[in-house]
């Protein structure tokens, strides 16, 4: 299975792309917010305005005092929920990437495909007919490509 990322493949996006064998992304892609998980309430409940907003990257500092009208319990769910997906997205990303380095500060970073190659985080530069082409070299025939896109464009 291979990905192609034509514009952008950003936290969940990316997360898709690195399960596949081989990432292809062309030269202006952003590939980025590796990790990026966060709980955003803001309601009203039994008449009380509740808002919270505990993210990846605040979920060490952030208090009950900046969250309005919710319970200690509840506050310390949201904030063990936050950072437990976290860090379950950055090890099977690492896992299935088969890389070793933290990416910890890349949930709020987006790179460029020449950054991620050095990362490890795509396997090549280059575009749908460069996959096309790695792939009809690795199984030795020529493939018939069908686009989807194209061909609802068409009617």
């Amino acid at each position: 299975i291979i990905a192609v990322i034509n514009d952008s493949a950003l936290s969940s996006g990316y997360y898709v792309a690195a399960s596949t064998n081989k990432i292809y992304a062309v030269r202006s892609a952003k590939i980025g917010n590796i990790g990026e998980v966060f709980a955003d309430v803001n309601r009203s409940r039994n008449g009380q305005e509740q808002f919270c907003y505990v993210t990846d990257s605040n979920y060490k500092s952030i208090t009950i005092a900046n969250c309005q009208g919710f319970e200690q319990d509840v506050f310390n769910f949201m904030k063990h929920y936050v950072e437990t997906t976290h860090d379950i997205l950055i090890s099977q990303i690492k896992q299935m990437r088969k890389l070793s380095t933290d990416l910890d500060y890349l949930s709020n970073k987006t790179l460029t495909s020449e950054e991620a190659l050095k990362l490890g985080l795509i396997d090549e530069i280059g575009n749908t007919d460069d996959a096309v082409k790695w792939l009809e070299s690795q199984l030795g025939t020529k493939l018939y490509i069908i686009n989807l896109k194209e061909m609802l464009n068409e009617k």
